[in-house]
């Protein structure tokens, strides 16, 4: 725990294993690949974690969305007019 400045009476290896736990969930691997390589069930990080999945459901969902581009009306220039109008 010194590598990290932490007390080792303060802080114990299980919080590091929540941590990496909570990092992966946070970049999207699924739950399945976390379960695995922490030695875990899926049932049981649905159980302690799902309390705080909608802490970041917004950026989650976000990156799912089909255009993270403006539409191209909305840039400057970028509007050919129609004739007539």
């Amino acid at each position: 725990m010194r590598a990290i400045g932490r007390d080792h009476e303060e802080v114990t290896l299980y919080a590091l294993r929540h941590s990496s736990i909570v990092r992966a969930l946070k970049r999207n691997v699924p739950v399945r690949i976390v379960a695995a390589t922490h030695d875990t069930s899926v049932a049981m990080i649905e159980r302690t974690y799902s309390k705080h999945i909608t802490d970041h459901t917004d950026d989650i969902s976000r990156a799912a969305l089909l255009q993270h581009e403006p539409p191209l009306a909305s840039v400057p220039g970028n509007v050919t007019p129609i004739a007539g109008r």
